[in-house]
């Protein structure tokens, strides 16, 4: 006799990164992007390209015992349930309210710091969680504002240590970010389950939905001459964008490229990730001309 279960979101993850999403200038989460252009460039995106996300070993063993699955598409890191069929809210097993599940984030890509704004590192890693914690913002899941992963979200070198050991992940593991959730927190709009009101002490699913924005990184931009040892700077910081193209008007730069080196109608190339140059202390994105 085979046995088939149904299984019900528990609660998801949305990802965005303005590096992937923006369309040149133009900002993804700004009104300047059409319906249109945003459809085709979440078509685009895949937030595996960058980030691993998986569970501690404990709370692979909570996974098994609550018969809770994990689930990955494009946009999004989900928790499955399997549920009672006839009560589609109120998980199979049930589910303690104290119940913490904890996730270990990875990078999968290896320039992943240099088109990112926040600059992370296996000593210095962040933290998100909806239980309230001191010194840690909450991991929004309100209005469906994305939580922008910033400094704010770091933690020191001690506390990465002790989150590491506590957590089981060994020193050596390359981690960026841990993500705990739990099902009941004082802040009820933050809470993964909800008390059943006809049966008390039943935890029933609300399918909370949370979002996680990383911003794209700004540097000037440098033109190198590859004839002669002269370059040309933006006078203003651009950001490195994967799809569309931004402008750079040639009588801008600093100084202005001299008229005849740029063929006319030619658009100045913009700079790809990898190629960087620093000097005294400032970051530059380089391109050859």
């Amino acid at each position: 006799m085979s046995f088939s279960y149904t299984y019900r979101e528990l609660f998801s993850i949305r990802m965005f990164h303005d590096y992937f999403l923006d369309l040149g200038i133009v900002k993804f989460s700004g009104p300047e992007m059409s319906n249109e252009e945003r459809e085709r460039q979440l078509s685009l995106f895949d937030w595996s390209s960058y980030l691993d996300i998986q569970p501690t070993a404990e709370t692979r063993k909570k996974l098994v015992n609550q018969r809770m699955r994990i689930f990955r598409d494009k946009m999004s890191f989900k928790v499955l349930v399997s549920v009672n069929n006839n009560t589609p809210d109120e998980p199979f097993i049930a589910i303690s309210p104290e119940l913490q599940l904890n996730f270990v984030v990875k990078i999968t890509d290896a320039r992943f710091s240099e088109y990112s704004a926040v600059h992370l590192d296996p000593v210095h890693i962040f933290r998100l969680t909806n239980k309230r914690l001191p010194l840690i913002p909450l991991f929004d899941a309100i209005d469906h504002i994305p939580t922008i992963i910033d400094d704010e979200y770091l933690l020191n070198k001690r506390s990465t240590r002790i989150l590491k050991k506590y957590y089981q992940v060994p020193p050596e593991v390359p981690i960026i970010g841990i993500i705990s959730i739990r099902m009941r927190v004082s802040d009820e709009a933050y809470s993964i389950t909800y008390e059943d009101p006809e049966n008390s002490g039943i935890q029933l699913i609300k399918g909370t939905q949370f979002y996680m924005r990383f911003e794209n990184s700004s540097y000037y931009w440098k033109y190198q001459r590859k004839d002669i040892a002269e370059h040309y700077l933006t006078e203003e910081k651009y950001p490195l964008v994967r799809n569309g193209f931004i402008k750079i008007d040639p009588e801008d730069l600093d100084p202005p490229i001299p008229s005849g080196y740029i063929k006319e109608g030619m658009k100045l190339p913009n700079p790809q990730v990898g190629l960087f140059e620093k000097t005294e202390g400032e970051i530059y994105s380089v391109i050859y001309i």
